[in-house]
């Protein structure tokens, strides 16, 4: 077996047995984390300039989407 796929095993069975052997919530928390670092990173992107500019046009259509129902219209 070669090395990455041992430690590939490795994780899986790590995140498999983490929510009985560690705190749940806590779990949940570093794995939100998580979460916000892979966005940030590519929200930052390679050259390290930050943009609102995708983010925005890939949300403003969802938003305008659910919005109507919630105000009544």
């Amino acid at each position: 077996m070669s090395r990455t796929a041992l430690v590939f095993l490795l994780l899986l069975v790590a995140g498999l047995v983490a929510p009985f052997v560690g705190y749940p919530i806590f779990l949940m928390k570093v794995l939100c984390f998580a979460l916000f670092a892979s966005a940030f990173n590519l929200l930052i992107g390679f050259t390290g300039l930050l943009s609102f500019g995708h983010p925005c046009f890939s949300a403003l259509p969802p938003t305008c989407r659910a919005m109507p129902p919630r105000c009544g219209a």
